[in-house]
């Protein structure tokens, strides 16, 4: 990557080169590694505050309209870059890191993103003797498993767990976010159709899709564990019977934990049948 300035736009420099960044997408012989650049310096020095705007998304949404979504991920990818080729021992590789390797860099805490791409290239050139050999994706995603196979597993609080026996279920659970990303992103996604030549019905009944969208999007949150149970530590009993907390399971949702009472008041047991309490949103 270029080097970065860290100068901030100007109202003019911004707006010529958001011109300049619609005008790279539009380009069909268009580099991504030179799009990366151009946004990540765009970001870098706040050029979406110079045109007036909140935040980068909010200036992706008024000025990308159709490429909003792939500039996100070229951001991402332009900070994993920045990273990688910035750290102590410099860039692991010559030339362009390929996007691939760097969106699956994103999974990677930003500390340890050079460190686990060395990592990588190490994979690719085992037996190797000669010219430094680029990694493979195979390589990236090795690197990256033996990455999270050495880190703790958390709960969605960021909080270690206890009880090894929920270390399956809360990686697992990330596949709701992902969900929850989906019908996130759906909204944005009908309003775009809703102002195509196809959506005049889709505009009258956007309201009433909306709605089910968000009891939806209420209801798998609900579902989603969320932390480890604090009235048993994980272990799904407490006092010999089974955990009146989470009902035997070992972890609680969110409005569990939320609407759980004080820690020395977080002692579920027959005569407390209330405490931990699942009730599901009356807007689901």
């Amino acid at each position: 990557m270029a080097a970065i300035t860290t100068k901030k736009h100007t109202t003019t420099s911004a707006q010529a080169a958001t011109k300049n960044i619609v005008a790279q997408f539009h380009a069909a012989d268009s580099a991504v590694a030179e799009i990366r650049v151009s946004v990540f310096d765009f970001n870098a020095r706040e050029g979406w505050d110079a045109m007036g705007y909140k935040s980068f998304h909010q200036w992706a949404d008024a000025c990308l309209p159709w490429e909003k979504s792939r500039c996100y991920n070229l951001l991402d990818e332009a900070e994993v870059e920045q990273k990688v080729i910035s750290g102590a021992t410099g860039s692991p590789v010559d030339g362009v890191i390929p996007a691939r390797h760097l969106t699956s860099l994103v999974k990677v805490d930003p500390d340890s993103q050079q460190r686990v791409y060395q990592q990588a290239v190490d994979l690719a050139n085992v037996g190797h003797d000669g010219e430094t050999m680029p990694p493979k994706q195979r390589d990236v995603d090795k690197a990256i498993r033996t990455y999270k196979e050495a880190q703790p597993t958390t709960d969605a609080r960021g909080s270690s767990l206890s009880n090894e026996t929920l270390d399956e279920v809360m990686d697992a659970a990330k596949g709701f976010d992902a969900v929850l990303g989906i019908l996130a992103s759906l909204k944005t996604k009908l309003a775009a159709l809703t102002k195509s030549p196809a959506g005049e019905l889709l505009a009258g009944e956007l309201d009433s899709i909306n709605r089910h969208r968000g009891d939806i999007y209420r209801l798998v949150r609900f579902c989603r564990p969320y932390a480890e149970c604090i009235y048993c530590g994980g272990s799904g009993a407490k006092n010999g019977r089974k955990c009146r907390g989470c009902k035997g399971r070992g972890w609680l949702n969110e409005t569990s934990i939320k609407s759980a009472p004080p820690p020395k008041e977080t002692q579920p047991d027959d005569d407390n049948d209330s405490a931990g309490a699942e009730t599901v949103p009356a807007s689901v």
